[in-house]
């Protein structure tokens, strides 16, 4: 069966997505209140844009042997069963219930840190966990 194609079809049939070229790549992504959330660039995978926030939320599951990849404010995630079609539809209503209510930026004087500031933000800092938790587990596969 081919994942991707029943992963799409599903986010077809959701409301608050709305499928659209993307704006990264020459594929198509599907969009969230105007931005760009799911992105199906490579083959049987998916890339869920969930934000430094929604990576920290997700706390061990970024580390997840379904979880190919994880950057900044994207994570990657095979499509090979009906489980990980089922985790990336999990990871997605996270970023709904994470932006439902949220209706633009943030605004005033404390809304960002400092440039240049010594002290990493927790998201900063359990992206970096996630990225060293899947380098080690993958040097246990290599061996």
């Amino acid at each position: 069966m081919d994942w991707k194609k029943e992963l799409e079809a599903r986010l077809a049939d959701d409301p608050r997505l709305e499928r659209k070229k993307s704006r990264l790549n020459d594929s198509y992504g599907f969009f969230f209140n105007g931005k760009e959330a799911v992105n199906f660039a490579r083959p049987r995978t998916v890339g869920l844009h969930l934000m430094a926030a929604g990576i920290f939320a997700l706390g061990a599951k970024a580390a997840d042997e379904r979880v190919l990849e994880v950057s900044k404010d994207w994570i990657e995630v095979r499509l090979d069963s009906e489980e990980d079609v089922a985790f990336a539809q999990k990871l997605l209503e996270s970023l709904f219930r994470e932006k439902r209510g949220v209706t633009g930026r943030p605004k005033g004087k404390t809304t960002r840190k400092t440039a240049g500031s010594p002290k990493k933000s927790k998201a900063t800092q359990a992206f970096g966990d996630a990225q060293a938790l899947k380098a080690l587990r993958d040097l246990d596969t290599k061996k």
